[in-house]
């Protein structure tokens, strides 16, 4: 019996002990589980004792391996999905749950922002107007507009309009080009999803920014009427089995569609300045003897869905010739781009949730 209890002991120190040892002392430490900063280290004995706890709790030994197991065990036993940017709705689909994402497909945005918005759109288009050029405001939908009736039932919709769909009939009435992709989506998705179920909920699937494209593409038509539209038959169509390890779902996998341009009648280039650090396309052949800015998010560049380094210029370099692709990020000033780079047309993309972030860069016209 006593070595009976001196064997627990042992065992019951060694599971107290060997996390301890293997405690995370690096500073400024990220959980990918939690998405955010860990506990600082305490430096001084008040602080350990205010904040030992927490420290202790982020940054003991194998507590990413325990919170793991323990999700993986919730979502395979009582079909509870814990994820800090995702959660699940009905027929296994996984929804955003961003704050900013919440907050936009609740409508709880500030009274003012539509106006502004707006304000910003009308003064850009009537800038390039003035100097003979094209602006295209095109709006991506998020998953939870084009798969509402899989939405868990605790996130309700807001009463009053999207921001986006009231932008949608301001920028109409303002007579501003744009589209807005929402109903495309969502009716192309009978034939094939357009979103995925899992893999990557913020981002359409290939098929569903091939059918972005194309509507793009009708309405370049309307400014030039020799535009090609692209062709399924462009585009070599295969499919990937994805691993669902970034939702820690680590056995389960989804069948993705790819699309990729079987041959590219344009060049790529990169270019880094005082201003911009992007990829470029070329082609002297184009039919559309323009150059072209393609101003977005990721849904214009993101591997997931294009399966390419050249992301949206697949679907534009053939038409142009020369496009930029430029990340949101890259643009601190709009004008200032359009004055070095003098484009002929501008197609500026934001995926709807986002859309009071997208507006928050630098307007000023130069003098």
């Amino acid at each position: 019996m006593k070595r009976f209890k001196l064997a627990f002991l042992f065992c019951f120190s060694m599971l107290l002990l060997i996390p301890l040892a293997f405690t995370t002392l690096q500073e400024d430490a990220v959980s990918q589980l939690d998405n955010r900063m860990l506990a600082k280290i305490p430096v001084s004995r008040r602080l350990w004792i205010t904040q030992g706890e927490n420290f202790l709790r982020d940054r003991i030994g194998f507590r990413d391996d325990f919170i793991l197991f323990y999700r993986q065990a919730m979502y395979r036993l009582f079909n509870v999905f814990e994820h800090p940017r995702y959660t699940l709705g009905s027929n296994g689909h996984l929804y955003l749950i961003d704050a900013t994402a919440i907050e936009f497909y609740q409508s709880l945005y500030d009274s003012t922002a539509l106006g502004q918005i707006k304000d910003k759109l009308e003064i850009l288009h009537q800038y390039l107007k003035s100097k003979n050029k094209h602006l295209l405001f095109v709006q991506m939908p998020m998953k939870q507009n084009v798969y509402p009736e899989f939405v868990p039932s605790y996130i309700h919709k807001g009463t009053k309009p999207l921001l986006s769909a009231a932008l949608d009939e301001a920028l109409k009435d303002g007579g501003i080009p744009h589209i807005y992709l929402a109903d495309v989506l969502r009716r192309y998705r009978a034939i094939a999803p357009t979103f995925h179920q899992k893999f990557d909920p913020q981002h359409y699937t290939a098929v569903g920014a091939f059918v972005a494209h194309e509507a793009i593409a009708h309405e370049l038509q309307k400014l030039y009427p020799n535009y090609p539209i692209p062709l399924w038959s462009d585009f070599h169509q295969s499919s990937l089995k994805e691993n669902l390890a970034m939702y820690f779902l680590h056995t389960e996998e989804e069948e993705v569609p790819v699309l990729q341009r079987i041959s590219r009648d344009f060049d790529i280039k990169h270019l880094k300045d005082d201003l911009l650090d992007i990829n470029i396309s070329t082609n002297q052949n184009a039919p559309i003897k323009k150059t072209l800015f393609l101003i977005g998010d990721s849904f214009l560049y993101d591997k997931r869905v294009y399966y390419s380094e050249q992301g949206a210029l697949d679907y534009y370099g053939h038409a142009f010739e020369k496009v930029y692709l430029i990340p949101l990020a890259e643009v601190k000033n709009i004008y200032t781009l359009i004055e070095r780079y003098q484009p002929d047309i501008i197609l500026y993309e934001t995926v709807e949730w986002m859309l009071q972030n997208h507006f928050r860069f630098n307007w000023t016209q130069p003098s």
